[in-house]
């Protein structure tokens, strides 16, 4: 699963990467050419729903990639997989 934020109280989730990136770019540039300026908005790939002792969300969640729209374009940036540095594989 696939989460989406637009603002951190307004989010959309979706079941594929592809269809993922596809919303946060149009919600970047929608919302860039409406508001005027500089808009960013970030996918999060979820892991099994998981709830700490006290009902708390503690879901795993790994940032994938934004999308950043001016007003007059919109692109995607991946996010790099983490490298660790002397790991044994």
């Amino acid at each position: 699963m696939f989460r989406i934020l637009i603002t951190p109280a307004i989010f959309d989730t979706r079941e594929t990467a592809q269809e993922a990136q596809a919303l946060a770019m149009q919600e970047a540039a929608t919302l860039a050419r409406d508001l005027g300026q500089m808009v960013e908005c970030r996918v999060y790939r979820f892991g099994r729903l998981a709830t700490d002792v006290f009902g708390r969300d503690v879901t795993p969640a790994f940032q994938v990639g934004r999308a950043v729209a001016d007003g007059r374009s919109v692109r995607w940036f991946e996010v790099a997989p983490l490298r660790i540095v002397g790991a044994v594989a």
